[in-house]
C-alpha cells in the first residue's frame, strides 16, 4: 500500500482540511480495514454511500498478515480545489530536489512515513518497504566506479539508495519493526503511459533489449557483501 507524509499547501483552512480528506484517503483507506478490519472514519460515509464495502468484507480483509508492504515515492502537498466537485483537492508540484519523474527526493519523509504507520496502527505487523525508487538519467561519461565507493557521489541514483536505505534503517533505530526494503526495480520497465522514458532499474534495459549494469547495482552489490560479513 502506499503511504506519504501529507502536506497542507498552505494554512487557509480549506488547505488544511483538503490534506486531511487526502491523507485519510491516501493512507488509511486500505491501512484501517487491512489492519484493523474498520473503515477510516473520515471516509466511511462515502465508503457506505456507493456501497463499495459488503456485509463480510472487513472480517475477510483484515486477515492476519506476515508482513505489510509499504510504497513510498515522495511527500505529498495539497491544496483545495473547490471548483471541482468531485475530486475537491489537487496535488502542488514539489520546489526541491525531484527525479526525472517529477517526483520530490525527500528520504527524511519515508522515515517519518514509517514512522507514522507505526503510531497510528499499534501492533502491525513488519513492514516491507515494498517499493522506493527513483528515475535518472544515466550519467553521461565514466564507469560511476568513485560512486560505488562512497555511496553519494554523482551518480544520482546511487544517492537516492543510499539515502533511502538510511532513511529506513533511522526508523528501524526509532523502534519501527522494518525487516525489508526493495528498490523500484532490478531492470527498467515500461513506466505505464510513460513507457520507457523513465528508468529506475539497477539494470538499463535499451531499446534494442540489449541490458547494461548500472553503478548503482554495484554499490547495492557490495553493500550487501559487507553486510553479510559483519
Amino acid at each position: 500500500m502506499q503511504h506519504a507524509v501529507i502536506r497542507a499547501a498552505s494554512p487557509a483552512h480549506a488547505d488544511r482540511w483538503a490534506a486531511a480528506a487526502f491523507d485519510a484517503f491516501l493512507n488509511r483507506s486500505v491501512a484501517d480495514p487491512v489492519l484493523h478490519g474498520r473503515l477510516p472514519r473520515a471516509l466511511e460515509t462515502w465508503f457506505r454511500e456507493v456501497d463499495m464495502v459488503k456485509d463480510g468484507d472487513l472480517a475477510v480483509i483484515s486477515a492476519p498478515l506476515d508482513f505489510y508492504g509499504v510504497d513510498h515515492h515522495q511527500p505529498l502537498t495539497v491544496a483545495a480545489a473547490p471548483g471541482n466537485r468531485s475530486v475537491p483537492f489537487t496535488l502542488v508540484d514539489p520546489a526541491g530536489a525531484a527525479t526525472d519523474a517529477g517526483a520530490a527526493i525527500e528520504p527524511a519523509a519515508l522515515t517519518a512515513a514509517l514512522r507514522t504507520l507505526a503510531r497510528r496502527h499499534p501492533g502491525l505487523p513488519p513492514i516491507v518497504v515494498s517499493d522506493s525508487g527513483g528515475s535518472f538519467a544515466d550519467v553521461a561519461g565514466g564507469d560511476g566506479r568513485a560512486d560505488v565507493a562512497g555511496g553519494d557521489g554523482t551518480d544520482d541514483r546511487i544517492r537516492y539508495l543510499h539515502e533511502h536505505l538510511a532513511a529506513t534503517l533511522a526508523a528501524r533505530a526509532d523502534g519501527v519493526d522494518v525487516e525489508g526494503y526493495f528498490h523500484r526495480s532490478l531492470t527498467d520497465g515500461w513506466e505505464g503511459a510513460e513507457g520507457y522514458t523513465q528508468r529506475y532499474g539497477l539494470v538499463a534495459v535499451d531499446p534494442d533489449g540489449t541490458r547494461r549494469i548500472r553503478p548503482a547495482f554495484e554499490y547495492l552489490r557490495q553493500l550487501l557483501s559487507r553486510s553479510r560479513s559483519r
